[in-house]
């Protein structure tokens, strides 16, 4: 087939199919770079190239169009090796020295997918590429330390008969239930200095580790990543990720000289230590850090 042709054919696909990302939201927390974005919310990678067909010589629409995703492809690129990994480490400085997993994430950039392929006013071309932080780029970049997790047991009820007491008879009340177990976790990070990054870590006043690696499965955060960033909103129970009941808890301040280490209460940490509901939660990474960010 024809080289042109099928880029020609490519340009009036997307034409036709201009987003393959969800639709971004009100609480999308969306971090601006010169080469690219990120949406911490979503969980993708977006960049854009542009072409002027005719600037150069021989450049027709169609020649513009792959000049532009070439572009794009670069600035994707950029971008990804920008991305916060553990606390303030880049891609960049995560993949020095690592000759083969440097090879598989650029490759990953080059199969990134196609979202828009639109012409501007000017004349000129561009092309949006976007790629995933979940799936084959987070069993690459995340530490050793998140590991599989063999699934959590729930704490063994008591079989043992029930004494009876004489006062009230058999036909008295049975206890009051535990109240409704918590489906997640919301940290309100807003106003403390938190820099979104694909592992972040939740610490007590004293400084013990309340979630973070040694608490998810390696599965869910690959799948879902560790936690989901948000801008802060009125909508957080209806989340999926953490709905319907999810604990609240209030970010303190950041660890000294770190980007996304939140300290947390001690109340609020003992919330979540000592049950297996809980444990079961955090294993899944049912986690959102919740920001004052502007798109």
């Amino acid at each position: 087939m024809n080289i042109r042709f099928w880029i020609l054919l490519c340009v009036f696909v997307a034409a036709r199919c201009p987003l393959d990302c969800r639709a971004e939201s009100n609480i999308d927390l969306i971090e601006q770079l010169s080469s690219g974005s990120i949406n911490w919310t979503q969980g993708v990678v977006v960049a854009w190239g542009r072409e002027l067909p005719g600037a150069k010589k021989d450049v027709d629409q169609a020649h513009a169009a792959n000049l532009a995703l070439e572009h794009a492809l670069l600035n994707l690129h950029a971008t990804v090796n920008l991305l916060r990994v553990s606390d303030c480490r880049l891609v960049s400085g995560l993949l020095t020295g690592r000759e083969k997993e440097y090879r598989q994430v650029k490759e990953m950039v080059m199969a990134a997918k196609v979202i828009d392929t639109r012409m501007l006013s000017d004349g000129m071309v561009e092309v949006g590429v976007q790629m995933s932080l979940f799936g084959g780029f987070a069993q690459l970049v995340l530490p050793g330390t998140v590991r599989q997790v063999e699934p959590i047991k729930p704490l063994t009820p008591n079989t043992e008969k029930p004494v009876v007491s004489h006062v009230g008879g058999p036909d008295a009340p049975a206890p009051a239930a535990d109240p409704d177990p918590y489906t997640g976790l919301i940290v309100d990070a807003r106003g403390i200095g938190v820099l979104p990054s694909m592992v972040p870590v939740i610490v007590d006043e004293s400084g013990q580790e309340v979630y973070g690696p040694e608490y998810v499965s390696r599965e869910f955060a690959v799948q879902n990543g560790i936690c989901q960033y948000v801008r802060w909103g009125e909508a957080f129970p209806d989340i999926p990720r953490v709905a319907p009941n999810p604990l609240i808890v209030k970010g303190l301040r950041m660890i000294a000289g770190s980007c996304s280490r939140i300290v947390v209460s001690n109340a609020d940490a003992s919330k979540l230590r000592g049950s297996s509901l809980h444990l079961g939660f955090l294993k899944e990474c049912r986690v959102v850090v919740a920001l004052d960010g502007k798109n």
